[in-house]
């Protein structure tokens, strides 16, 4: 799960303590090239801009991507 903090801070695999206090979650399944096969996300206040789901989603791939880099 990813989280939208501000602009300028996003969290990567949050636990429950930073989920309650962020704008906005996301949770993305993506195949190993990339690839979306499920995007759930939320706000708790306010509206965002495609421009913040996107880099969610950018912030998303790097962290799947790097996971998959350290399975056995």
């Amino acid at each position: 799960m990813l989280a939208f903090v501000n602009p300028k801070f996003s969290l990567l695999d949050i636990n429950f303590t930073e989920d309650v206090s962020t704008d906005a979650d996301f949770n993305f399944v993506m195949t190993g090239s990339g690839n979306i096969i499920e995007v759930q996300g939320a706000t708790e206040s306010k509206p965002l801009s495609w421009k913040v789901v996107q880099s969610m989603q950018e912030l998303a791939a790097i962290g799947i991507v790097d996971m998959l880099k350290n399975l056995p």
